[in-house]
This record gives C-alpha cells, sequence and structure tokens, in this order.
C-alpha cells in the first residue's frame, strides 16, 4: 500500500511538471486532476479509490463523456494516475494517485522574466512601498474628492432653491389672479400641486428661462377673457395644466399679439 500522499508537496510537484516536463497539459487536465486528488482526500488516501464518471465530469466541469475519457487516459499517459476500468458500463473505475517525485518539487519553473528598462522615476517607484505611496496619495484624492462632492452638493441645493423659488411664485401669480378676477380664495391640494410642477415643466421646455416661464404663465391667465367658453369654466389650476396647450391655441388663435410687449404688460400686472 502506498504511503499517505502530502498533498502540498503533490501539488508542487505537479506543478513542476507542468513547467517544465509537459507542455501538452490544458485545463481540463489540472482541473479533474485536482478533482481527483480531492477525491483522494476525502477516501483518506487509500492507494486505490472509485471515482464514477458523472461524479468527475460534474467536478471537473467536463461537459462532454468523450472528452472526460480522453482526458481521463491521457493522465495515465503522462503518469500522473493509474487505472483500473470497471467490469462494465455499471461499475466506476479505480483510481491511484501516481506519488510524484518530491526531490525536485523545489525547482523554479523556467520562465523568463522581461527585464524593465532602467528609469530614474520608474526605480523610485520600485522602491517607494505601496502603503507609502497610497498614504501620499490618499489625502490628495480625497480632498479631490471632497471639493467635486461640495460643489455638486451646492448646485444641487441651488437648483432645488431656484424650482423651489418658481415654484412660489407661479402659485402666488395664480392666487392674485383668481382672487382679482372671482374675488374668492383659491382651492388648491396635492393635486393641484403636482399641476404647477407640470405647468411649470411645459412652459420651460417651449421656452427655457424661469423669467419666461413667470411671463408667459401670466400671459395665459391676462387672457382669461380670449379663451374658448369651456376652458373659462376651468379654472382651477389642476384644470388649466391640463387644458394649458389647448388654451394657449385659442387665445393665440384670438390675438396675434402674444408678443414680448403682451407679455411683459401681463408680467407687470400679475407677475410681481
Amino acid at each position: 500500500m502506498q504511503s499517505r500522499i502530502n498533498l502540498f508537496k503533490q501539488l508542487r510537484a505537479y506543478y513542476s511538471f507542468v513547467f517544465n516536463e509537459n507542455k501538452n497539459i490544458t485545463p481540463s487536465h489540472t482541473s479533474l486532476y485536482m478533482f481527483l486528488l480531492n477525491q483522494n482526500n476525502r477516501a483518506n488516501w487509500v492507494e486505490w479509490f472509485k471515482c464514477p464518471a458523472d461524479t468527475a465530469m460534474y467536478g471537473a466541469l467536463i461537459n462532454s463523456n468523450k472528452t472526460y475519457y480522453k482526458i481521463l487516459n491521457e493522465l495515465v499517459d503522462f503518469g500522473l494516475i493509474e487505472l483500473q476500468k470497471g467490469i462494465n458500463n455499471y461499475k466506476a473505475p479505480k483510481i491511484k494517485i501516481v506519488i510524484l517525485n518530491y526531490e525536485n518539487d523545489m525547482e523554479k519553473p523556467e520562465i523568463q522574466i522581461p527585464e524593465l528598462e532602467s528609469s530614474s522615476v520608474l526605480n523610485t517607484r520600485l522602491l517607494t512601498p505601496l502603503l507609502t505611496q497610497l498614504h501620499t496619495l490618499l489625502p490628495t484624492l480625497i480632498d479631490k474628492h471632497n471639493t467635486n462632492l461640495q460643489l455638486t452638493l451646492k448646485l444641487t441645493k441651488k437648483k432645488r432653491e431656484d424650482k423651489s423659488s418658481l415654484y412660489t411664485k407661479i402659485i402666488d401669480i395664480y392666487s392674485l389672479w383668481f382672487f382679482n378676477k372671482f374675488k374668492t380664495k383659491i382651492q388648491f391640494d396635492g393635486s393641484d400641486g403636482k399641476a404647477v410642477k407640470k405647468i411649470i415643466s411645459y412652459l420651460e421646455s417651449n421656452e427655457a428661462g424661469d423669467e419666461n416661464v413667470i411671463k408667459n404663465f401670466t400671459v395665459v391667465l391676462n387672457n382669461y377673457d380670449q379663451w374658448d367658453k369651456f376652458y373659462k369654466k376651468q379654472t382651477r389650476i389642476r384644470q388649466i395644466e391640463s387644458n394649458l396647450s389647448n388654451i394657449i391655441t385659442s387665445f393665440k388663435n384670438g390675438n396675434e399679439k402674444f408678443s414680448e410687449e403682451s407679455i411683459n404688460a401681463a408680467y407687470e400686472r400679475f407677475g410681481k
């Protein structure tokens, strides 16, 4: 009976074999060999152990039955394992892991590492410990990140404040117009608040700029007398928002002076 395998030395000897003796090893060979080592370990390193083909294929990530037996037989040819085939297709084969020569397991693989070109900058970087570089760079990176973050937060805050201010102005203009027109206070709830935001979005998409949004909204209200009869009955702000494009069309058709002068006149009356 063979002696217990030293897994650490077996692995080192295997990779010495891969680098120095055999150029035909593929990832599939290594995958199956590692799985067989694992199975032998689970079997407490008995000399011969059974390993069904489907189990080995699953463990070695081999999908083809033909490929599995090809790789298995090539491991035998390489002298890495010994094999006793089963009596028939219903008997799992017996496998023996060949103990590799541990005496040469310390040999380094014959890999040529190209020399780096001499450079004072490169040599300095190579001689500087990585942690020292990180210690030097991190404060700069953190400061830059914090600066960018603060700038982003300021811009975001300003944008929110501008939107909030515009939202409030639109409501104030509408409230003043409604009271002057109907001598009563406006009705306002959450749905009306959403409508105000939609009005702002609509007017911004047609002509950008907060000032133009305010001016154009006051023009819409100031031309109430030229709205179609149906829209004149829809004076709640959420109703105005729902009909806004049609309202603008209706009074523009009846009043071609939808100009800077009419905008400024309406703004002077309701926008301040």
